[in-house]
């Protein structure tokens, strides 16, 4: 009897031995199977290199400062630049597990994107594939690994920017205008304008009077509308561009975007600060066009004008929509 009881307990613990087993295995092979991955670094990238279909897109970090390969000449958009980094700094991917079809129904077989982002000793190679049916993440993987993850569309968004967006944009930066006790501009005031234009026989000169206000000095006969003072007297970004057209200056480009001979020129005294600029021929690339239906009625009709600009001191041309540039089309009395 009592060997009976000895089995009968002994077989209840292998019992409940291989049930625990059976449940831990099953436990650990589903951890296995759904990993996540979670990249933190104390230094940002020296490094992020972006590449897709169309471009290369190399950005360094030197001193605070960052750099990008195809605009080495001309100001950057630091604000995306520093974006960029941090997110490579600390990245997050969720789900990963061992792919049920190949990598080509992801998305990865060739990639979207493909991101490195280059540390002092280590680099990461992430492929960045199709959006999940929910729309909510990317397929992404990680070189080195054969496991698909998901990583958040809305952090791995500012990857699928326009490489152009990485050019500071604009021109003429905002100014806050800061006035003083009795109200007077101390700072962000704009003490001279001229307008030169091929319909005009002589340039438009503005010259701040004691009030702080642009006044006609040259030539005394013209007077301009109160609509349109306003516009040369606007505080937010006097010149913003939609693109660069061509990160380096040419002879050839220069004489192809009519800035041989502009059609106006513009110079703006703000602070102690002088921007000149001139404006060139009609681009063939509607900047503010909806669609591309209306991007060819535009270029046929020329209806969503654009106009190739070019900034003193800076060795590009940009492309700048045509509500943009007041200065082309005022009327003065």
């Amino acid at each position: 009897m009592k060997n009976i009881k000895i089995i009968i307990s002994t077989s209840v613990l292998i019992v409940v031995f291989l049930i625990f087993a059976f449940f831990l295995f099953g436990l650990t092979e589903n951890q296995s199977d759904s990993v996540q991955y979670y990249y933190f670094h104390e230094q940002y990238p020296l490094k992020v290199t972006i590449e897709s279909e169309d471009s290369l897109t190399e950005i360094c970090r030197q001193d605070d400062v960052f750099k990008v390969n195809e605009f080495e000449h001309i100001p950057i958009n630091q604000v995306f630049c520093s974006e960029i980094f941090s997110l490579m700094k600390q990245l997050e991917i969720k789900g990963a597990s061992k792919p049920e079809y190949s990598l080509q129904d992801y998305g990865l077989g060739e990639p979207r994107v493909k991101i490195k982002a280059d540390f002092d000793d280590y680099s990461l190679v992430l492929r960045i594939g199709n959006i999940t049916p929910d729309g909510t993440a990317c397929y992404c993987l990680e070189e080195g690994k054969q496991e698909i993850g998901l990583i958040s569309a809305a952090k791995i968004d500012p990857f699928f920017r326009e490489h152009f967006r990485y050019a500071n944009l604009n021109l003429i930066p905002y100014m806050p205008r800061i006035s003083d006790e009795n109200g007077n501009l101390i700072k962000g005031k704009i003490k001279k304008c001229v307008i030169k234009r091929n319909d005009l026989k002589s340039p438009i000169e503005l010259i701040e009077d004691q009030n702080g206000k642009l006044k006609i000095s040259s030539p005394e006969k013209f007077k301009i509308p109160e609509e349109t003072m306003f516009q040369l007297e606007d505080p937010l970004p006097l010149l913003t561009a939609s693109r660069v057209y061509a990160p380096y200056l040419s002879d050839e480009a220069i004489e192809l975007c009519g800035l041989r001979n502009p059609q106006a020129e513009v110079t703006y005294v703000i602070d102690d600060k002088t921007y000149s600029f001139k404006i060139g021929a009609v681009s063939n690339l509607p900047e503010t066009a909806r669609s591309e239906e209306e991007r060819a009625a535009a270029i046929k009709n020329l209806i969503y004008r654009s106009y190739y600009v070019m900034m003193d001191g800076i060795p590009a041309i940009y492309t700048v929509a045509e509500d943009g540039l007041p200065w082309l089309n005022m009327r003065f009395k």
